[in-house]
């Protein structure tokens, strides 16, 4: 939910409208542009009642604007998505359903990377153990340095080679020493750090979520 990703987010959704809709094309959208220093200072405080209420007032703001759907370009914030769903009245498009959707036949236990609050908050076990998939994590210290990574880095645009070798190295122990078969970049920096030697599926949490949003777009145009 960082500025860095809000302009992946635009981009790409305009990118893709241009190659369903045609040249010229773009998707009508708004962007509410949240406090981000509050929400991370709710999350380390353990505080996700007033996450959940921070994100439910900027989902109502996007209704009273016209909004037709709300999408949160955040995983961690996914784990209030029960209450948030319940403060809105148009649809919120999910990035944890995009991510399963995005999920090639077959893969039956994928490797989550993403802030510890993702890691550890258990929304994405529940959703994938419910489909016979079992999610795998890094150990606690990689889990530390991975959650520093992101909120150290790659929220403020520092993307360096050390840290697309470090995740690529955690990525091919993981091959090895966990037996997973895909990785979910459950963080929508991490494509920042745009890894290329992953050795199994990576699905990208931000790309299969802006397809989603891209699928709704083209159908309400």
């Amino acid at each position: 939910m960082s500025w860095e990703t809000t302009m992946q987010y635009y981009s790409r959704i305009q990118q893709k409208a241009a190659e369903v809709l045609g040249p010229n094309h773009t998707a009508p959208c708004l962007i509410y542009s949240i406090p981000f220093h509050e929400l991370i200072a709710y999350q380390e405080a353990g505080d996700w009642k007033s996450v959940g209420a921070m994100m439910a007032e900027a989902g109502q703001a996007l209704e009273r604007s016209g909004a037709e759907a709300v999408a949160f370009c955040s995983n961690t914030v996914h784990k209030e998505t029960h209450y948030i769903r319940s403060q809105l009245q148009v649809p919120m498009l999910s990035i944890v359903d995009a991510v399963k959707a995005s999920l090639p036949p077959g893969i039956k236990r994928p490797f989550l990377l993403g802030t510890a609050f993702t890691m550890q908050a258990g929304f994405y076990q529940n959703e994938f153990a419910a489909h016979g998939i079992e999610i795998a994590l890094p150990q606690q210290a990689d889990q530390e340095k991975l959650h520093q990574l992101i909120f150290g880095e790659l929220c403020r645009g520092n993307v360096t080679p050390q840290a697309q070798q470090w995740v690529t190295d955690l990525l091919g122990d993981a091959a090895a020493s966990q037996q997973v078969d895909a990785v979910i970049f459950g963080c929508t920096e991490l494509d920042l750090l745009h890894v290329k030697d992953a050795g199994m599926p990576v699905i990208s949490s931000t790309q299969a979520h802006i397809q989603q949003i891209t699928d709704f777009v083209s159908g309400h145009v």
